[in-house]
Parts: C-alpha cells; sequence; structure tokens
C-alpha cells in the first residue's frame, strides 16, 4: 500500500452533473453536490498525502475502496467521483485511465469511505 485516506463517501455518478442551460445552449455541468463535496474532500485528501510523505504514485495503479453505504447505494456508482479526486488534489497522480485493478466492498464507518491506493509493478 502506497497511498490512504478516509473521506466522506462521494456523490453517485448521477449525482455528479446536472442539466444546464448555458450560453444559448444545454448541457451538463458539475452538480452543486458535486462542487461542495469537492471542497471538503480535496484538502483531506492532500493533507493525507502530505501526512504520509507525499508519496509517489506510479503508473498503473490500483485502488481499494470500502464503502460505508447501506443496500440502496450502487457501490459501483460511487467510484467516479473518488478518482477524479484524487486526480484533481494530489500533485502527479496518474490519470484515472492508469487505475489497472479496482476493488470495492461495503463495510466501514457510515458515510465514509476508506481508500487505498498501489502502484502495480
Amino acid at each position: 500500500m502506497i497511498y490512504t485516506a478516509t473521506i466522506p463517501v462521494g456523490p453517485s455518478t448521477n449525482q455528479m452533473y446536472i442539466q444546464a442551460h448555458r450560453n444559448s445552449k444545454f448541457g451538463k455541468t458539475l452538480s452543486p453536490t458535486f462542487k461542495a463535496w469537492t471542497k471538503l474532500v480535496a484538502p483531506m485528501l492532500l493533507e493525507a498525502w502530505e501526512d504520509q510523505d507525499r508519496p509517489s504514485i506510479g503508473k498503473p495503479w490500483s485502488l481499494y475502496l470500502r464503502l460505508g453505504v447501506n443496500h440502496q447505494s450502487d457501490i459501483a456508482n460511487r467510484e467516479k467521483a473518488i478518482t477524479d479526486m484524487l486526480v484533481k488534489a494530489i500533485p502527479g497522480f496518474p490519470d484515472d485511465a492508469w487505475m489497472n485493478r479496482l476493488v470495492i466492498e461495503r463495510g466501514g464507518e457510515a458515510g465514509m469511505a476508506e481508500i487505498e491506493v498501489c502502484t502495480l509493478p
């Protein structure tokens, strides 16, 4: 394991975007829910990275997620917000296109996401 963090579970992929009218066009834009979550979580991810001596995440990488959500939530639908924030918040974090392995399970503290990132050989 190279990097670990615990953050609030993010919005589902369905809640990341909203339809909006912009410049006389209609399209998707980031939702207020996702924007608020990113403002909360980005500093938490960065602080955890700094507390762990700024580990370098190589390519390819793997992600293990343990999500404290009940069975009314689709756990696969919760991954995208988390991986997007890892890439955005941590300097030098490889794009999620370099994620070769993903394991997601339910468990842990309600409303929280436990994250473990490893560089793969």
